[in-house]
């Protein structure tokens, strides 16, 4: 069986407050996307997808030449929101395989959770890893806040790996945008989601002080 990594990398990392994308910058001296892909490119029979914005594929070529960066991938150019980016990605992938979604600025993942969490698509639909919340919580909207039990809350992190055919179903049956996760399309087709155990470090690097802890981690 075929398997596929999607990773997308065509966010702008607006909340990064910098207009050099997240993806792009210095991590332990190299693009933090080139530490992503490594992780991935050492899983077997594995095709890795990256998903670019159009204008960003220039100084992906740019970065690869200046690092010797030569793992072999795909490009795919995303769409204007995740949900057409992964769609996009997902048509590059072949039927009868298992494939993972992953973000680019999760460079931390380790190869241990990659591999357990393919194993398990083989055996389940869809495979999320997820950590414990072990802060208070609460709910909150415009006109009330409530508090929730921190047990029954949990942080969700990519990769999160599907049986093609359950993901590229839900993919071309679900239209609407504003899903945060591919795991939340695929359970609006009423497929279960199975949750494994994550990783402290598998941090999604989304803000400067992200950037700072990852450097320390790595």
């Amino acid at each position: 069986m075929r398997n596929y990594a999607i990773i997308l990398a065509s966010g702008e990392g607006s909340r990064m407050g910098k207009s050099f994308p997240k993806q792009f910058m210095n991590l332990k001296g190299r693009p933090v996307l080139f530490h992503t892909i490594e992780k991935f490119s050492q899983v077997k029979r594995l095709e890795i997808i990256l998903v670019l914005k159009s204008d960003q594929t220039s100084l992906w070529s740019d970065l690869c030449f200046k690092y010797n960066f030569s793992i072999p991938h795909k490009i795919c150019i995303g769409g204007s929101t995740r949900h057409q980016s992964v769609k996009k990605g997902l048509a590059l992938c072949k039927k009868k395989s298992i494939i993972a979604i992953h973000d680019g600025v999760r460079p931390l993942v380790s190869i241990k959770l990659i591999n357990k969490i393919y194993a398990l698509a083989e055996t389940h639909d869809a495979v999320v890893p997820a950590v414990p919340c072990h802060d208070s919580v609460r709910l909150f909207n415009s006109k009330k806040n409530l508090p929730l039990n921190r047990n029954d809350v949990f942080m969700i992190q990519t990769p999160q790996c599907f049986k093609s055919e359950v993901i590229l179903e839900a993919y071309n049956k679900i239209k609407l945008d504003g899903f945060t996760d591919d795991a939340s399309v695929v359970q609006q087709t009423g497929v279960s989601i199975f949750l494994t155990e994550g990783e402290k470090e598998n941090i999604k690097i989304t803000f400067p002080e992200d950037l700072k802890i990852a450097n320390c981690l790595i």
